[in-house]
């Protein structure tokens, strides 16, 4: 199965950078032989087509050529490096890509550092030294450092908020994609609810980490400040309730049909309310059917929290305050006092 898919990947690459290389013949002017040379990076201007970065984005701008763009990166404070979609006239202003990141493949991007152009492109603002997060203007007979995070319209990946933070709009995720789960949804799109398919007969929708530990991660509960009530019977823990965007319990039969369709880790986080969090990380999770009361199986504990689920809970059935399953004689441990509903 591995070999197949690193096999996919391969080929996928190589289409992308086929692609990229006959958009440059729409960027680029005939006479300007570094844009028409990419990979020339002994020249100023260095073009690499087909990647972006999506980490340290400082602005967003619409309506925008490409050396405008450039221009832009060169007037706005931290700013090292640009991603420009030709396309839509899109520019991303972007700090230092983070350790441990790399750029990304996308058609129809073109990423270039603004140490390999001539900083001549921000005229009376080429020396500026405005503070983060600030721009250089000029002025009549002077330059200014203004607030460099501004709303922009049009069709932009991200928009500068009234709390100045940078926020996706929205992602674009082709029609024909049909995740499996949260792993499927691609890694530039915000956390949000999402579609997901884990079988060819069944979809429901669910709330999408896509920040914690790189993302991708489909969320089965959220608890936050007490506001829906998981004191509940049998019917509404299979079903699932609550808010996705707050305070939920995905559903038995949900979470049976998602961990049955393939192998998948567990990851719970735990905050305290004085700010401290610890977390719990299983390599291995599952539940069976309702014919097994939803057995709980859990295994390959790493973490700070303690492994707490699997010594006390794995092999457990599911009970709820009207479903007794658990192992204690003559006392149910779904009760307000105790678990509410749980292995």
């Amino acid at each position: 199965m591995y070999p197949l898919n690193l096999a996919i990947t391969i080929v996928l690459y190589v289409i992308l950078a086929k692609h990229s290389e006959s958009l440059m013949n729409d960027v680029c002017d005939k006479d300007d032989f570094e844009c028409q040379h990419p990979n020339k990076i002994d020249k100023t201007g260095h073009l690499e087509t087909g990647k972006s970065q999506q980490d340290n984005i400082l602005r967003g701008i619409t309506s925008v050529s490409m050396l405008e763009c450039i221009k832009e990166c060169f007037v706005t404070s931290q700013c090292t490096a640009v991603n420009y979609r030709k396309n839509w006239k899109l520019c991303d202003v972007l700090a230092d890509l983070p350790p441990g990141k790399n750029l990304q493949n996308e058609l129809g991007s073109i990423y270039t550092k603004v140490s390999t152009w001539n900083k001549a492109l921000a005229g009376a603002c080429a020396d500026h030294q405005c503070k983060k997060g600030n721009k250089c203007e000029k002025q009549t007979d002077h330059t200014i450092c203004t607030p460099a995070c501004f709303k922009v319209k049009g069709n932009p990946f991200i928009v500068c908020n009234e709390y100045v933070e940078w926020k996706k709009l929205f992602c674009c995720i082709e029609k024909t994609l049909r995740p499996l789960d949260c792993g499927d949804i691609p890694v530039q799109c915000p956390s949000g609810v999402y579609t997901i398919y884990p079988t060819i007969r069944s979809q429901f929708d669910v709330y999408c980490d896509m920040v914690t530990e790189s993302g991708g991660w489909t969320v089965i509960q959220s608890r936050i400040d007490g506001s829906v009530d998981f004191y509940r019977k049998w019917t509404a823990y299979e079903d699932g309730f609550g808010n996705k965007k707050h305070e939920f319990w995905l559903g038995n039969k949900n979470i049976h049909t998602l961990t049955s369709s393939g192998d998948y880790e567990l990851y719970i986080e735990l905050e305290y309310f004085h700010g401290e969090t610890t977390f719990a990380r299983y390599s291995s999770f599952m539940i069976d059917d309702s014919n097994s009361a939803y057995k709980l199986h859990v295994d390959g504990y790493s973490g700070t929290a303690g492994d707490t689920l699997k010594v006390s809970h794995n092999g457990m059935k599911f009970s709820t305050q009207d479903r007794d399953n658990d192992l204690a004689t003559g006392n149910n441990c779904a009760t307000k006092e105790n678990a509410y509903g749980a292995w």
